[in-house]
């Protein structure tokens, strides 16, 4: 993925109808999205939740707000009223911005090397020398080329084809 902005989406079900079910339930979405993303809240430039009809304790705004994401806009809406749809839903929509890395992308051209005089030791040099510059400072991990999507609980059969969460996840 080139762009600098991406989008993330996200559920989970079933969340209780109480305001504590879905301040819980709205909290570990959120969690979850940023850490499998490693993004942090900054990264955010806004989220969209959508709840179905039978989710009216509380707003999934509210409870983000509450977990700490005081500078994100965030909206909700209600979910379209579709037979047989999932019931008690939480769906999020984020807009991200792509985290800037610790360390260059592109390194400056290196001066050039004295050629050197036993063919063994060029040959050598050279495997050593194209392992070098490929490698990360150690512990900076970048975030994912392709956004991870996110469905817990029973959302998770919303989307078979992606990966199953984790067993800490659920």
């Amino acid at each position: 993925m080139s762009s600098d902005i991406f989008a993330i989406r996200g559920a989970i079900a079933p969340v209780a109808n109480s305001r504590d079910g879905v301040f819980e339930a709205t909290s570990k979405l959120l969690t979850t999205i940023l850490r499998k993303n490693r993004l942090r809240v900054e990264s955010v430039v806004f989220a969209f939740f959508t709840v179905t009809a039978d989710l009216n304790a509380a707003f999934p705004a509210a409870a983000a707000r509450a977990a700490g994401w005081n500078s994100v806009p965030m909206m909700c809406g209600l979910e379209i009223p579709v037979d047989g749809a999932l019931p008690a839903c939480i769906r999020v929509l984020i807009l991200c911005r792509r985290p800037q890395t610790d360390f260059p992308i592109s390194r400056p051209p290196r001066p050039p090397r004295p050629p050197r005089q036993h063919h063994l030791a060029r040959e050598f040099a050279g495997t050593c020398r194209r392992h070098r510059y490929r490698r990360k400072p150690f512990g900076l991990r970048a975030a994912p080329r392709q956004p991870v999507h996110v469905y817990l609980g029973e959302a998770a059969v919303l989307r078979p084809d992606l990966t199953p969460p984790e067993a800490d996840d659920l």
